[in-house]
């Protein structure tokens, strides 16, 4: 989306999720009330202990649970032992995980969620030891 178009879709603000339990999703649903929000990026920290090796994705889903989007945070899981962040924004070349500290990943350029639906977090191979953080997004709002 160009910058002339987000001008008019308003200011970019941060929303940002409660931080989950260990081995429990991040999730934040879109408010009623607008049209939507345009994601502009996600932002996501995991610790790791030392048998999971978790591949979190960023979940879109709509107010009938119906999953949308699924953009996993790397091109393989999160090594054991390992705290590592994930970003997700348009354009993104999608690192390799494993090892990596610091992993980037593409998400579709205009991501506009409804108000209802959710974007959150989905993670393969996650157990116990596994803690994400508070998922935060950058968003405009419609």
């Amino acid at each position: 989306m160009s910058t002339l178009a987000l001008a008019y879709a308003g200011k970019p603000f941060s929303a940002v999720s409660a931080d989950p339990a260990a081995n429990v999703e991040a999730t934040i649903t879109i408010p009623a009330g607008g049209r939507g929000w345009l994601i502009l990026s996600a932002h996501l920290t995991v610790a790791q202990g030392a048998t999971q090796t978790p591949l979190p994705s960023l979940q879109v889903k709509d107010a009938a649970g119906n999953v949308i989007g699924l953009y996993p945070g790397a091109s393989a899981a999160t090594s054991a032992s390992t705290t590592s962040t994930f970003d997700w924004y348009p354009k993104a070349t999608l690192t390799a995980g494993a090892g990596a500290l610091a992993n980037a990943a593409p998400i579709p350029e205009g991501l506009v969620l409804k108000p209802g639906w959710t974007i959150g977090t989905s993670t393969a191979g996650k157990g116990a030891n596994t803690d994400l953080s508070a998922l935060a997004i950058h968003v405009v709002k419609f």
